[in-house]
């Protein structure tokens, strides 16, 4: 986990040097618009109840807290009463943050609803949404029901809307997206969230992405330096284990073969064999549901994009509702 910042760091930008220094209450202060809220260090101790009640996280680059504010004015309530919260803690950012650029605020993701800078540290407040991580779904959860086709459809297509979201700025949301980050409620909507705020906030030409070094040996871009296209990459990975029940890593795969992408990929071309891969629990009479070979044509372009012809995670979500649509309708 990572905490307070030590030293300076400085990155050049337009032959100009931009530095911790740079970085100050008063700068987000001026910037700050709509209902971003500007939190008190004092604050968020009362609303996390001395940050005593940790969270878990699926990724690695700051720690987070779970805490209580009232639902309108956002200010400090006792646990369990008001809104629940949770409060992201890193290291502050080496340039100046325009918050203006984007509220999110999204049906797909979770809001932010503040920040509070107290030295050298940033804390991000975030809505706590209930609901089960994708991949718990899948693979956590054998007590549960599977999910339905259709349902993960559904959960596809809302995860692609928050992705869409966040691209509009061409930056990635995420320096290594999973089902992690999708949280699932009890009508199968979707809703992403850790997301990497210094990613989406990042001046043109300063993005923060960075690949994991493990994914790094399978599913880097080419030519990819803002990050976005090895997202979408994730994403077709993710899509790739709703399509079959499996892990990245999975026990299944033949000892041959290194992951699921690289055992996957040349089934996902021939409809025949589909079959093969196909988790279990969605084939009828050992037949796959309808569309699912059109989604196994989208991950093979998610997983393999062509330079020069790559694919908006715009035009993933408009596939995604369509194949959604058609199998609620013939149902």
């Amino acid at each position: 986990m990572s905490g307070v910042a030590g030293g300076s760091k400085s990155v050049k930008k337009d032959d100009k040097v931009l530095s911790k220094s740079d970085f100050s209450a008063q700068n987000i202060t001026k910037s700050t618009t709509g209902s971003i809220r500007i939190f008190t260090y004092d604050e968020l101790v009362s609303a996390t109840n001395d940050f005593k009640d940790m969270e878990g996280s699926p990724t690695s680059y700051g720690s987070i807290y779970k805490g209580w504010v009232d639902e309108k004015s956002y200010a400090p309530t006792e646990s369990g009463v008001g809104l629940a919260i949770y409060v992201r803690k890193e290291e502050i950012l080496t340039w100046k943050l325009d918050l203006k650029i984007l509220e999110f605020s999204h049906p797909n993701i979770t809001k932010l609803l503040g920040y509070c800078l107290s030295n050298v540290t940033m804390f991000w407040v975030y809505e706590l949404i209930p609901g089960i991580c994708l991949d718990d779904h899948l693979f956590r959860a054998p007590d549960r029901t599977p999910l339905s086709w259709a349902a993960r459809l559904k959960i596809a297509q809302g995860a692609a809307k928050g992705l869409s979201f966040f691209h509009q700025k061409n930056l990635p949301a995420y320096n290594s997206f999973d089902g992690n980050h999708i949280l699932v409620d009890r009508d199968f909507n979707a809703r992403l969230w850790d997301y990497k705020i210094d990613n989406l906030l990042a001046p043109t030409g300063c993005s923060t992405f960075k690949r994991d070094k493990l994914d790094c040996i399978f599913g880097s871009m080419p030519g990819d330096e803002s990050g976005v296209q090895s997202e979408i990459y994730d994403f077709g990975v993710v899509l790739l284990k709703m399509l079959t029940g499996m892990k990245k890593y999975d026990e299944r795969i033949p000892l041959q073969q290194k992951n699921l992408m690289e055992w996957s990929t040349p089934l996902l071309a021939n409809e025949v064999n589909l079959g093969m891969i196909m988790d279990p629990q969605l084939q009828h009479n050992d037949h796959p549901p309808k569309g699912a070979f059109q989604l196994a044509q989208l991950v093979l372009k998610c997983l393999q994009p062509t330079r020069g012809k790559n694919l908006s995670i715009e035009e993933i979500s408009q596939a995604l509702y369509q194949c959604y649509q058609e199998e609620i309708t013939s149902v």
